[in-house]
C-alpha cells in the first residue's frame, strides 16, 4: 500500500511538472523575441548616422550647385549684354549705311551728326547734336533725314549745336503741296504734328498730298520732304483753311540726322 501512494504521488508529481513545463512554454511563444529588440537597439544608431551623412550631403550639393548656378547666371547675363551690345551695333551700322546711301544719291551737301541728348526744357521739340563751329554747322540750316525734314539749327557752339524740330510751334517754313502747288507755311503744333497755314479757303489740298520745302531763301533747300496731310479745315473767319500734316520724320526716336552746308 505505501509503495502503491509513492507510484501515485510520483507519477502525480511528474504530471504537475509537465504540466508546468507545457504552461510556460505556451507563455513564452507569445513574448516578444529579444532578437528583434537587439537588432533594433543596434540598427537605430546606424540609421540616426545615415541620415545626418545625407543630410550633410545634400546641404554641400546644394551649396554647390547654387555656387554653379550663380556662375551660370552671371555669365548668361554676360552673354545677353553681349548680345545687347552687338544688336545695338548692328542697328546704328544699318542706320548710318542708310544716311551714307542718302547723301550718296542726293545733290544736297551735308554733315552727319549724332543725336547726343535732348533739350530738357523742350523735350518733345528740340535736341543737341555733336557738330559745331569747327565742323561747318551754321546757324539757321535746315536738319534732315533719308526720310524728309527733321528740323533747323537755332543756336551753334564751337563743338554742337542745338536744333528746332518742326514739330515746334516756333519754327516758320515755307511749303508747298507736290501735287496742287499750293503754298503755305509750316509750323510745330507740341502734338507731334506739323501745322500749313494761310491756305485760301478753296485750296485744293487734300488727305494724303505730300508737303515739301518751298526754298524761297539760301537757307532752305526747295523739295524736301516734310510730311503728309492727315486733315483740312477751314479756319473761323471762313476765308482761309489749315491743313494737319504727319512729318515724314519719326522725331521721337532720331539718333542721326545730316545738317545741310
Amino acid at each position: 500500500m505505501p509503495l502503491f501512494n509513492f507510484k501515485r504521488k510520483k507519477k502525480t508529481l511528474t504530471l504537475l511538472i509537465l504540466a508546468i513545463i507545457l504552461i510556460l512554454i505556451f507563455n513564452f511563444s507569445f513574448l516578444p523575441s529579444p532578437k528583434p529588440i537587439i537588432v533594433s537597439a543596434i540598427k537605430f544608431p546606424i540609421y540616426a548616422v545615415n541620415f545626418i551623412v545625407n543630410e550633410v550631403k545634400a546641404l554641400l550639393s546644394y551649396r554647390i550647385n547654387y555656387r554653379k548656378a550663380a556662375v551660370l547666371e552671371k555669365e548668361n547675363e554676360s552673354l545677353k549684354q553681349g548680345f545687347i551690345r552687338a544688336r545695338e551695333l548692328d542697328l546704328e551700322n544699318a542706320r548710318l549705311r542708310k544716311l551714307l546711301s542718302f547723301k550718296q544719291n542726293t545733290d544736297l551737301t551735308t554733315i552727319a551728326a549724332r543725336v547726343i541728348c535732348r533739350d530738357a526744357s523742350n523735350w518733345a521739340n528740340s535736341l543737341i547734336i555733336n557738330k559745331g563751329l569747327n565742323d561747318g554747322i551754321k546757324d539757321g540750316k535746315l536738319v534732315i533725314t533719308e526720310l524728309g525734314l527733321a528740323g533747323r539749327v537755332i543756336d551753334v557752339s564751337k563743338n554742337t549745336s542745338r536744333v528746332m524740330l518742326i514739330t515746334d510751334p516756333n519754327l516758320n517754313i515755307a511749303a508747298f503741296d507736290q501735287r496742287s502747288r499750293e503754298t503755305g507755311v509750316i509750323s510745330g503744333t507740341l502734338l507731334g504734328r506739323c501745322l500749313m497755314r494761310y491756305l485760301a479757303s478753296d485750296s485744293d489740298i487734300r488727305e494724303g498730298d505730300l508737303i515739301l520745302t518751298l526754298g524761297l531763301d539760301n537757307d532752305y533747300e526747295k523739295g524736301i520732304v516734310i510730311g503728309e496731310v492727315i486733315s483740312v479745315h477751314k479756319e473761323e473767319d471762313g476765308v482761309s483753311a489749315q491743313a494737319i500734316i504727319r512729318p515724314k520724320v519719326k522725331l521721337s526716336i532720331l539718333e542721326e540726322v545730316a545738317v545741310l552746308k
